[in-house]
């Protein structure tokens, strides 16, 4: 342990970093008292406080409540099904809200461009898409036995999944628009035209969230660490 009069001594010595630090350690234990242990070295000093690990699981936690608001773990706004304190794993969760941003971001486009080489061809082996899947732009290329293609053109993209034909005429495509959010969008290849669409949250930072907080705060499935200790 230092004392004050080491930390003093500190003060006084040739290298800048051992004396900034050293009178920021003096100012500390002026107005408390705390256990440190000292490490110095020709070029650098280190103080340990004893508590730093719990210091960095408090600063996770406020991390986590920071990148996922605090409403979701309110009761009137309930998740769809059971809470994530009572996943078995991270999932991926339908919004109730209606979801703007694939409009914002989605463009669909009639060009008269020459005939592709076929792609996923759909059930009736008529028509076929091919998917152009960047980082940032995507692009979903459609041909219908007509003299035009349909192009759908996806911008500030994260990633373009699951691009596949539901029937025989109508294709599911999953756009992400970060690591977060998505849009389930069905798109109608003979009325050219979207006729559905909802936003998709993967839920992994709720449930990690749910999972640090509920020992704490107490919810339905993780109750709180002293009415465990009760029971």
């Amino acid at each position: 342990m230092v004392g004050t009069a080491s930390l003093r001594h500190l003060e006084t010595v040739d290298d800048p970093i051992v004396g900034r630090r050293a009178q920021k350690e003096l100012r500390k234990s002026e107005s408390t008292v705390m256990t440190y242990h000292l490490y110095i070295r020709s070029d650098q000093y280190e103080a340990v406080h004893p508590c730093i690990r719990c210091r960095s699981k408090i600063l996770r936690l406020i991390l986590l409540l920071l990148m996922f608001p605090l409403h979701s773990l309110a009761t009137d706004d309930p998740w769809p099904g059971l809470p994530p304190d009572c996943w078995s794993g991270s999932r991926l969760v339908h919004d109730k809200q209606k979801d703007t941003l694939w409009e914002k971001n989605t463009e669909v486009f009639i060009t008269k461009e020459s005939k592709p080489q076929p792609g996923a061809r759909s059930p009736n082996s008529g028509y076929f898409f091919i998917v152009e899947n960047g980082h940032q732009n995507g692009k979903v290329t459609i041909y219908t036995e007509k003299e035009h293609l349909i192009q759908i053109k996806f911008t500030e993209l994260s990633g373009l999944s699951h691009v596949q034909w539901i029937n025989e005429k109508l294709i599911f495509m999953r756009p992400w628009w970060g690591r977060i959010k998505a849009t389930d969008l069905i798109y109608d290849v003979e009325n050219e035209k979207f006729i559905y669409s909802e936003g998709v949250t993967d839920g992994y930072i709720g449930y990690q969230q749910y999972l640090e907080s509920c020992p704490l705060i107490g919810c339905d499935c993780i109750k709180k660490r002293e009415d465990r200790v009760g029971d």
